[in-house]
């Protein structure tokens, strides 16, 4: 079976980082064990422009926001899911072959085909 190609929303992933319990945390690890990642110049300029506003200086370093973004620098494409909490693309699921889910969603579809 291939492993699901999985583009994650900015918001899921500072969520991930900066709520290190929540269900957007879960949906990365979820990603990082069973699939591929996928993340845009686009979306990383995005990651790093949003973590760098200074109401998240008290939560997340510049030593450790590099780091976390040194992590998604890897680029593909074709990705199979889209994991956002953004209705407006919530309601074109699914939209040309890509599954979009939200976090629960996601990590409800992943335990259905582990059971």
């Amino acid at each position: 079976m291939n492993k699901p190609r999985i583009v994650l929303d900015t918001n899921v992933v500072i969520s991930a980082l900066l709520l290190r319990t929540s269900v957007p945390a879960q949906v990365l690890a979820a990603s990082l064990g069973k699939g591929t990642i996928l993340i845009s110049d686009e979306t990383l300029a995005e990651l790093d422009d949003v973590l760098r506003r200074p109401k998240f200086e008290r939560y997340i370093s510049d030593e450790r926001r590099l780091e976390f973004l040194a992590a998604f620098l890897r680029v593909s494409g074709n990705g199979t899911i889209l994991v956002t909490g953004d209705r407006d693309l919530l309601v074109l699921h699914p939209y040309r072959n890509v599954n979009i889910l939200t976090p629960q969603g996601f990590l409800a579809a992943r335990d259905a085909v582990q059971d």
